[in-house]
């Protein structure tokens, strides 16, 4: 339906045909344009889950910073991935006064769920200081894509309290979360983690290694006493990355200048 005007498309979002309302409703996500969000909204209470989950696809794209109480109905809906895409687009609102609705899908079953609600507080920025411990506390859950989200959300977060937890994932059995912890410690800024972050270029994960460099680089001028020495104390082939990442910091220090 590229092609079909935008009457066309509107037309189509009443069709009887499930087949023909799923492309209309993708093809307005496509056109990017949030004026189009009301008559997506209208739709949202669909009696087809998939009909409703595609809407809140379209949603997202076309900027949710509208998100209504629609939206916030369907983070209880009967459908798993309904109420998944819901607290995307909860989070992509990015407004605080939202985020305790999402607290309730913590606690849910259902683990894409869980991942989409705390992938949706760390959208949100500062989700109060409550939910941001639940996330902490999540960097000790047994599935490691919720520590994996934790992490990320936490970094983006920036929440101060969260530097030791994340330092201790540094030391996660999954590389995912070790590498995310990594980038989450850089974010947040902290200089404790900088011993931490040299001791990770070390890691047998590339992408930890990765993260770690450029946690550190973030770090800047702060990283340099303890990037010179710790330099002895490596490998050949780790005192090559440390070398290069004091070049790198040092030269980008210069060019400030």
């Amino acid at each position: 339906m590229e092609s079909a005007s935008l009457q066309e498309l509107l037309d189509a979002l009443k069709s009887p045909d499930p087949a023909r309302k799923e492309m209309a409703i993708s093809e307005i996500g496509n056109r990017e344009d949030p004026a189009l969000l009301p008559p997506l909204f209208e739709i949202l209470d669909d009696p087809s889950d998939r009909i409703r989950w595609r809407t809140l696809q379209s949603i997202g794209k076309l900027g949710a910073s509208g998100t209504d109480d629609r939206v916030l109905v369907l983070l209880k809906d009967p459908s798993s991935r309904v109420r998944g895409e819901a607290a995307r687009v909860v989070g992509l609102a990015g407004r605080k006064e939202l985020a305790p609705a999402l607290a309730p899908l913590l606690e849910e079953q259902d683990l894409q769920v869980r991942c989409r609600a705390i992938e949706a507080l760390g959208e949100i920025g500062d989700p109060g200081e409550g939910l941001s411990e639940r996330m902490v506390a999540f960097l000790q859950d047994s599935d490691s894509r919720i520590r994996m989200h934790s992490a990320l959300a936490l970094g983006k977060c920036r929440h101060a309290p969260a530097c030791s937890p994340l330092m201790d994932s540094l030391r996660d059995p999954s590389h995912n979360v070790r590498g995310l912890s990594a980038w989450a410690l850089g974010n947040l800024g902290d200089e404790r983690a900088i011993e931490a972050l040299i001791d990770a270029l070390d890691d047998e994960g590339e992408s930890v290694r990765l993260y770690a460099y450029q946690a550190l680089d973030a770090f800047g001028p702060k990283a340099l006493p303890g990037l010179e020495s710790a330099r002895e104390g490596k490998d050949r082939s780790v005192r090559a990355v440390v070398d290069r990442l004091i070049e790198d910091i040092s030269s980008e220090d210069g060019e400030e200048d």
